[in-house]
């Protein structure tokens, strides 16, 4: 494999962190760069069946939008999913330019891109109005969007947050110490503003995430530091056990968590079952456009929900093809176990979000990252790589 040059790393570096950072918009706009870039690396041989799914499907959700449109702009919605196959492409580009090293630090690029926005505004508004004070409900002032229109919804903060939160899953992973304090930098700032915003998607993946990081590293760990994490867990419970005792009011980020909602999922049980039992009487599509029936935060019953039955299939399949591209990867003994776990944690993540928030409507850059993730599990599966160590 021909790896990157290092300008041409910093170029792909610099595209991939303009593609998802999501400032006043700007960035959705960058989706065709991926398209021009293949075009010119002739991208264009690494075509294969999941391209051309991707493509119908793409093609298929942006004509119901364009049918049924509920204010969703055209020219932004051919932009979002017409170039999702390219994204995917690129995934597959990378593994055949990039060694395991470049390829991971590429991923926390786009994820730190992707949550920096909302990072940003979340401190900006606790440096404003204070940690426990929160203006608009659990929504917060987005920077680069004017103030009267500007409140994003805790919701879609919450989805911007979620794939740089995975790195949290490598805190008890034996790395590389610059590495795993970029890793875990990254991580606590979209924890701190997870609780911030009162998320309780993000709290209970943060807990899972730990677990697993765990798990993971308790395989290879000697006596020794098993006694030493064991110290150390209890040591971190004596700590939060006196910040409750002592400061409880900083704590009251998590009262969501005792309210009715909970038992529902904050209501998203309700939503799902509404939607799946109306799907069909819309079979084509343009349920959106009933005022009566909201967002299923659902990934496939939101596609059904917008496009019909038939792109929902499709997306469906896709999803299965992801999940066997990755377990094909896992098993591979040959890939760097660093990157195999960052797969991992990252597609935990994804599948958080798909089941949690409403995606293709609300961020649609979280479904691009799906895509290029996508690609490179692909590519990866048939084992055309070189095997580097982080």
């Amino acid at each position: 494999m021909k790896i990157l040059h290092k300008n041409k790393y910093c170029f792909l570096s610099i595209l991939l962190a303009l593609m998802f950072l999501d400032y006043s918009g700007y960035g959705y706009y960058m989706f065709y760069l991926p398209f021009i870039y293949l075009l010119v690396h002739k991208g264009y041989k690494l075509i294969d069946k999941t391209f051309c799914v991707l493509f119908m499907w793409g093609m298929l959700y942006a004509l119901s939008v364009f049918i049924f449109s509920d204010g969703f702009g055209y020219v932004t919605t051919f932009i979002f999913f017409i170039n999702f196959p390219f994204i995917y492409l690129l995934g597959k580009f990378l593994v055949r330019r990039s060694d395991d090293v470049s390829l991971i630090n590429l991923l926390y690029i786009m994820a730190l891109s992707m949550s920096a926005v909302a990072i940003v505004s979340v401190i900006k508004d606790v440096l404003e109005n204070g940690f426990l004070v929160i203006g608009m409900g659990r929504n917060i002032p987005l920077i680069g969007i004017d103030n009267e229109e500007g409140f994003i919804s805790a919701t879609l903060i919450t989805t911007k947050l979620l794939f740089l939160l995975s790195f949290l899953g490598f805190i008890f992973i034996p790395l590389g110490r610059k590495k795993k304090f970029l890793f875990l930098i990254g991580s606590f700032l979209s924890v701190y503003c997870a609780v911030r915003v009162q998320s309780r998607t993000c709290i209970v993946a943060i807990l899972i995430l730990m677990l697993m990081s765990l798990i993971f590293n308790f395989k290879g760990m000697s006596i020794k530091k098993i006694r030493l994490l064991l110290i150390s867990l209890i040591f971190l419970i004596g700590i939060v056990s006196y910040i409750y005792t002592t400061y409880g009011d900083l704590l009251i980020v998590f009262d969501r968590f005792e309210t009715d909602e909970v038992e529902t999922g904050g209501g998203r049980i309700d939503r799902l079952m509404i939607v799946g039992s109306k799907l069909l009487d819309y079979p084509l599509g343009g349920m959106n456009m009933n005022n009566k029936i909201g967002h299923a935060h659902n990934l496939w019953l939101d596609c059904g929900r917008v496009a019909g039955i038939i792109p929902l299939l499709l997306l469906f399949y896709l999803t299965c093809q992801y999940l066997y591209s990755f377990v094909r990867v896992y098993k591979l003994k040959s890939v760097n176990p660093i990157l195999r776990l960052a797969f991992t944690f990252l597609s935990f993540i994804m599948l958080v979000g798909f089941v949690s928030e409403p995606i293709l409507e609300g961020i649609p850059m979280f479904f691009a990252f799906f895509c290029l993730l996508f690609g490179i599990l692909n590519e990866y599966s048939k084992g055309t790589f070189v095997k580097s160590y982080i």
